[in-house]
Order: C-alpha cells, then sequence, then structure tokens
C-alpha cells in the first residue's frame, strides 16, 4: 500500500485552498465538523478552490447556515428538500455564486432537513449519480452528530473532519484538519491517488478549467472570434451546432424529478407546451428503448473523442446528445452506448463494460432513451459504414440498426423525450438534412 502524503497545516483556521487542491480525484465528499460555521467556512474554501478546476455544487445538509446563506441571492426560497420532497428543479434550488459560475450552492431550503428521508430517497442518489458522471465535485456540509451518518459516508468517497473527536480511525476519512493552534495540530494526512487515475482525472479537469485572468479570457474571445469567421468562410457549417443551448433539453434537474417520469414537467401554473410530433409513433410498442450512459462531458469534441474511442472497442450504438444542465443552462453531451427493448439486455452490456474495464466500476448506468433522430433508412449494409463517417467527419453522431428486412437505419444521439430531440432536429433542417425526423428507435445491434 502506497504510504499517505504528509501535508502539515500552516495556520490555525483550515486552508481549504490547500487541501482543495489535493481533492482533484474525489467526486462526493462530505465535510464534517463540531462547529457548523467552521465547517461550512471549510467546505467553502474548498469549493472555491476546486471551482478554479471544474464545476462544485456545495450543499449544505445542516440548515441555515449563515455563512452560505450570505451567498444566496435575494429571493431565494427553494432548497434540496423542496426538490427531493416535491421534486422541484435543480435549476431552481441550485445558485451559482461565483462569476465563473462554476461554483453552485444548493441550500437546504425553507424547513428542516429531514435527514432519514433525504437519505433513503431515490431522488437523493440520482442526484449523487448524475453529478459524479458530469465530473463535478460535490461538498456535503454535514452536522456531526449525524445520527445517519454511518448511512451517509458509505453514498460517498469519503470525509474531510474538522477536529480530532469525530470519525477517529473511521476508514471513511480521507484527511483530518485540526482546530488546535499549529505547533499542536497533528499533520493533515492525505491519501495518495495511484498515478493513473490522476492523469486521467487531470484530463477531464483540463476541459473544465475556467481562464484564471481577465487577459486570457480577453484573448481566448478574440481568438475564438477569428477561428469562427474563418470557419463560416472556409469549411461548411456543422449540422449541430455547438455552442447553442438546447433549451428544451433535460437538465440535470432530471435527477431530482419524480422517478415514474422519463422528464421534467412544467409547473402546474405553466402551460404545457404543444406535442412535438414523433414521426412513427405507432412503432412505440417495439422500440429499442434502452441503452446505457457513459459519461457526461461539457464539450462536443470532447464527446466525439469518446465516440471515437467507443467505435475503436466495438462499442454497439455509440452515439451522444446535447442537453442543458445547470441554472445557467450550459451546454452538455451525453455519450451512450446499446440499443436495446429490454432493460436486462442494456444491464448486460453494461456489465460487460465494468468487466473489459472500458467502465469504472461506479461508472455507467442504464438509460431510458427511445428516441432518436433518423437520418436515413433502407440503407445497405455496403453504404453503412460510409454514410455513418461522413456524417460523424461533420459533427453529428451517427450510427446504425439492422432492420428485419436486411437493410439498416442511420440514427443520431438517444433521447428521453421528443423535447430533448428537437433543438437539434430544427439545427439539422436549417443545414440541410430535409429528411430527418424524430423516431423512436427500432431494430438491433446486430
Amino acid at each position: 500500500m502506497t504510504a499517505p502524503r504528509i501535508v502539515p497545516p500552516r495556520s490555525r483556521n483550515p486552508d481549504g485552498h490547500r487541501l482543495g487542491a489535493a481533492l482533484d480525484g474525489h467526486a462526493v465528499v462530505v465535510v464534517l465538523g463540531e462547529s457548523p460555521s467552521d465547517t461550512a467556512q471549510l467546505a467553502l474554501s474548498i469549493a472555491r478552490a476546486q471551482a478554479r478546476r471544474r464545476r462544485v455544487v456545495l450543499i449544505d445538509l445542516i440548515g441555515d447556515l449563515s455563512v452560505l446563506q450570505a451567498l444566496l441571492p435575494a429571493g431565494a426560497v427553494h432548497g434540496l428538500m423542496d426538490g427531493i420532497e416535491h421534486g422541484v428543479s435543480l435549476g431552481k434550488i441550485a445558485y451559482p455564486v461565483d462569476v465563473a459560475r462554476n461554483l453552485y450552492l444548493l441550500p437546504s431550503g425553507a424547513g428542516p432537513i429531514e435527514h432519514a428521508v433525504l437519505l433513503g430517497s431515490r431522488r437523493w442518489r440520482q442526484l449523487l449519480r448524475t453529478l459524479r458522471e458530469a465530473h463535478a465535485l460535490v461538498l456535503l456540509v454535514a452536522p456531526a452528530e449525524l445520527p445517519q451518518r454511518d448511512e451517509l459516508l458509505p453514498q460517498t468517497d469519503g470525509a474531510v473532519v474538522l477536529g480530532d473527536a469525530i470519525l477517529a480511525d473511521d476508514p471513511h476519512v480521507i484527511t483530518r484538519v485540526s482546530t488546535g493552534a499549529p505547533s499542536e495540530s497533528a499533520p493533515v494526512v492525505m491519501p495518495r491517488v495511484p498515478a493513473g487515475t490522476r492523469a486521467e482525472h487531470r484530463g477531464r479537469v483540463e476541459e473544465q478549467r475556467s481562464p484564471r485572468w481577465i487577459k486570457w479570457l480577453v484573448l481566448a474571445i478574440l481568438v475564438v472570434v477569428v477561428v469562427a469567421i474563418l470557419y463560416r468562410f472556409t469549411r461548411p457549417k456543422l449540422a449541430i451546432p455547438l455552442d447553442r443551448p438546447a433549451a428544451a433539453a433535460g437538465q440535470i434537474a432530471g435527477a431530482i424529478a419524480a422517478p415514474s417520469q422519463p422528464s421534467a414537467h412544467p409547473a402546474p401554473s405553466v402551460p404545457a407546451t404543444p406535442a412535438i410530433p414523433v414521426a412513427n409513433a405507432a412503432d412505440s410498442s417495439r422500440a429499442v428503448s434502452y441503452g446505457v450512459v457513459l459519461e457526461t462531458v461539457n464539450t462536443a469534441a470532447a464527446a466525439m473523442r469518446r465516440l471515437e474511442r467507443g467505435l475503436s472497442r466495438y462499442l454497439p450504438a455509440i452515439t451522444f446528445s446535447h442537453l442543458s444542465l445547470g441554472a445557467d443552462s450550459s451546454q452538455w453531451y451525453r455519450v451512450y452506448a446499446g440499443a436495446y427493448a429490454s432493460p436486462s439486455s442494456a444491464d448486460s452490456l453494461l456489465a460487460a463494460l465494468h468487466g473489459r474495464r472500458v467502465l469504472a466500476p461506479e461508472a455507467g448506468r442504464v438509460a431510458h432513451v427511445p428516441f432518436a433522430i433518423r437520418m436515413r433508412t433502407a440503407v445497405p449494409l455496403s453504404d453503412a459504414h460510409a454514410l455513418a463517417t461522413a456524417y460523424r467527419a461533420r459533427g453529428i453522431p451517427v450510427y446504425a440498426l439492422h432492420q428485419d428486412d436486411g437493410s439498416l437505419t442511420l440514427y443520431a444521439g438517444a433521447y428521453e423525450s421528443p423535447a430533448q430531440a428537437a433543438p437539434v432536429l430544427a439545427s439539422l433542417r436549417e443545414n440541410g438534412e430535409d429528411s430527418v425526423a424524430i423516431v423512436y428507435r427500432t431494430g438491433s445491434v446486430h
């Protein structure tokens, strides 16, 4: 076993920025301490350090912490329990608290936190799983005397503990920060992350890093403008724009939407949006509705790299979909593989991916995605590869499914609802793909 790295404390107050830099290999961490305000301050300092690298969601599991409440905008009334108990969307209960919109605060809400209800909720587990897939860091500020602590800790990657009396010699402790004077405090022990894990995570972190200086931001904007001008006049437009938010797409809010619903529904007081037609509605009973979520990334280039990597590993029906996630409706891309009529078949693919170490043991999940955009029908087997390659060269994540008559149908994306696919459909039609349609996926992967 690799010896832990020793980080000596530098001051009486916890150095959250120093600890934050050491949590790059973690996804969900609980911060515990006997003093709620000191614990919140430590968690906030860690969050600000990590927000320079990736998105961070800071969740108040204590309730009404003044250190955190001071960051909320005026009129912020909703919080965590509103999402868990009543299905209020994440976009309404998570608030950006930094200029770069990389740090979000999810307050407890108006009423007291019912920890037993929260930790036993399917919506809570789904929320954590979705944020893990988005490579965000989730920091849970929890009370030291939490009765359900033994239930919470296994749902996380471990705990950062402020003080010496809590969780003595517990294997879930990632690091411990002493509250004593520097000369009396024990060193902070931080386990090493294996080199391979660090390298893999560093690649993901770099994709989400925010600019640190205004001059670099200005320079980046100038480069983007120049590239956009050159691109416009030297190459045809991508069929699917990379910077266009899919306004109707599902948000991370879907992670805390009612489990029985495929996507979040508007509040009763808001008029329902018109139904989006599905070209083959009669085929709903034979749709191949299930696939496996491989990863969620925040650039189209990263999604295409995942797709190409999946093709090299012969993953079936690999594709990605465009999503608007978070309170700022920023663009994300969810990578899927597989197209099956039953969840058990998708689960078999997931197990195989774990067994082949294509996915980490905790990564991936089965998803209900019955819809796609149909690009071509009745494609001969001899032509399918060349057509799919040409589409992918234009940024369109096309894959083929075999039909009963021996031909193939080319699809793009995998969606929970027609509304998710609608913005991409409109973009494709604007760029000359007049025959495309939103459909139920039918066929087989082999």
